[in-house]
């Protein structure tokens, strides 16, 4: 074939096709399979093939049937399934009724990062999951000997290290009664082994992450909510962990979120701006009015370019903030398996999604095909005979 198209041609045409296709042309011909396992093909095709396929990555648990499902849906307004792409949740240990429980970290370049505790045991698992490709990586980091784990409040991060080609996994430990230095680990996937360390490099020795699940991944680096705890209250700010470096760093909130309750703060990204949103909402389920705050930094680390993007209000509580479209529409997720969205223009109204009650028990973010975990991962019936 090559003395009819030229390699440049076969590069660029097998760059814009989905994953799933890409696995069975590897067995086309030898000089295929090579170059779709390359680094070069890899990181052509997440670019290419997701600039012009937009996708959400949705995961919601439902009740009723006692089951997980994903799901991938296009950017559209009705969030329109892809076909062929709801697929049951494939880890069977995931339970909302036992101590044992399934939190997603991140989705960071068409790999989903999970975590699996166990309240019982304190035992943790890191699973890395492809669901274009169907290939997962279980990950039992050997982490420090935290003695008496309940004490330790424990903060995820998942990232992607472009310089080396690499997804690291990190945790930060620290015992919340001291609120002392976290002891942090990074564990390389590409090398299957782990780095461990005090950091003298943090922006002040009383931050603690408050939320153990609002991260994000953006510009190379993890970045989470954090709050000082000094004299006279509490001041959030925003840490960043640099992937590629390993060094931590800080990022100021707008001054009208500064003095906001920490907990109440969430990150995310928007249109290529690194974003947090301040939710306001009744406590304990009551009825009552809702509001939100959301605003955009328009260059990275430039705390001059945090631009509001919403102040609203709502005479009754919407929901939790899942996701902002790129349209500028927000998407809320209720208790009772409504998913709201709000938009200027139109108002808002409110669509049935599923029957998952437990507000926590969704996810939905934005989601690129790829590649990923080709050569690493495991397919799924493999993983599952292990458990």
């Amino acid at each position: 074939m090559s003395d009819y198209i030229p390699e440049e041609l076969v590069f660029d045409i097998l760059s814009r096709l989905p994953s799933k296709s890409l696995l069975r042309f590897r067995s086309v011909c030898k000089s295929w399979c090579s170059l779709i396992s390359s680094s070069n093909f890899k990181s052509a095709h997440l670019k290419t093939f997701n600039l012009s396929n937009p996708r959400n990555f949705i995961r919601h648990f439902d009740l009723m049937v006692d089951k997980e499902y994903c799901s991938v849906h296009f950017d559209d307004e009705a969030l329109t399934m892809v076909p062929d792409t709801l697929i049951e949740f494939p880890f069977r240990f995931c339970n909302y009724c036992t101590l044992s429980f399934l939190r997603m970290i991140g989705c960071v370049n068409g790999v989903v990062c999970l975590f699996h505790g166990n309240c019982d045991t304190f035992e943790d698992k890191i699973i890395l999951w492809n669901p274009s490709i169907k290939k997962q990586l279980i990950v039992t980091p050997a982490m420090f000997n935290l003695g008496h784990a309940q004490y330790w409040c424990l903060i995820y991060g998942f990232g992607y290290d472009e310089t080396t080609d690499d997804f690291k996994v990190l945790r930060l430990a620290y015992d919340f009664r001291l609120f002392s230095t976290p002891r942090v680990e990074v564990y390389s996937v590409k090398n299957g082994v782990s780095r461990a360390w005090f950091p003298n490099d943090l922006p002040c020795n009383y931050s603690t992450c408050l939320d153990a699940w609002s991260q994000v991944f953006y510009n190379g680096c993890v970045h989470w909510i954090i709050c000082d705890y000094a004299i006279g209250g509490s001041t959030a700010s925003i840490l960043t962990f640099d992937m590629s470096t390993e060094r931590f760093g800080s990022i100021a909130l707008p001054k009208y979120l500064v003095k906001k309750p920490a907990f109440y703060l969430k990150l995310t990204v928007v249109r290529g701006c690194l974003t947090v949103i301040y939710t306001k909402r009744p406590r304990f389920s009551f009825p009552g009015p809702s509001g939100y705050i959301i605003s955009a930094m328009m260059e990275y680390k430039n705390t001059d370019s945090w631009a509001l993007i919403y102040d609203v209000q709502f005479p009754y509580d919407m929901g939790r903030v899942l996701r902002l479209r790129e349209n500028g529409g927000i998407l809320m997720g209720a208790g009772y398996g409504e998913l709201k969205f709000f938009d200027f223009h139109a108002g808002y109204f409110l669509d049935s999604y599923s029957r998952f009650v437990v507000e926590d028990a969704i996810y939905i973010g934005g989601y690129q095909e790829s590649l990923a975990l080709l050569d690493e991962g495991r397919p799924e019936r493999d993983a599952e005979q292990d458990e």
